[in-house]
């Protein structure tokens, strides 16, 4: 009988030095599986001793079908099953909260910022509008402000309708182009 079969039979027998023996030779094995697995080195460790200790209360179920390594290294892997199930669930429950915190400080961000924009937008919007003609203010104030139509605005003016629907769409082009300069002067 080899040494291994040896300090096993004495392990079985309740003999924990013989088991502190089969532990010494089985151990880079086993540590090497785990961190194959696990990266921080305390959790490979112990795993590792986790692994040895079931071991110990079951050596009794050893049968022997297989070397000593890869049982040991059966219960190793799951042990890291273990783990590893734990610490999905623990970064999943982690997780969402701090996603959702996120999430919300993102929608914060974002709607503060297009909120600044969009004052940066109507001051450019207003000052554009000072700088119209008064005919041309005039014009953009019946439509857009009262809502008249613009038939009721050419009937009053005597003009075409087409006529004053091409100026407010001439008027609407010159203050985006206006808007468009004052925003790229804007700082980012």
């Amino acid at each position: 009988m080899d040494e291994e079969a040896e300090w096993l039979d004495a392990a079985r027998r309740g003999d924990v030095d013989a088991f502190t023996e089969l532990v010494r030779l089985h151990q880079s094995r086993v540590r090497a599986y785990v961190a194959s697995h696990v990266r921080d080195k305390t959790i490979v460790d112990d795993i590792a001793q986790e692994a040895f200790i079931a071991a110990y209360r079951t050596l009794d179920t050893y049968r022997g079908d297989s070397p000593l390594s890869t049982w040991l290294i059966g219960i190793a892997r799951y042990r890291v099953l273990r783990y590893q199930r734990a610490w999905m669930r623990r970064s999943r429950h982690e997780a969402a909260p701090l996603d959702e915190a996120l999430a919300e400080w993102r929608m914060a961000e974002a709607e503060q910022a297009g909120a600044a924009r969009e004052d940066v937008r109507i001051t450019a919007l207003l000052e554009c509008v000072e700088e119209l003609p008064r005919e041309q203010a005039r014009l953009l104030t019946q439509h857009y402000v009262e809502g008249r139509k613009t038939h009721e605005i050419a009937d009053a003016l005597k003009k075409n309708a087409s006529t004053v629907r091409v100026t407010l769409m001439r008027i609407r082009t010159a203050l985006r182009q206006c808007i468009d300069r004052r925003l790229a002067l804007e700082p980012v």
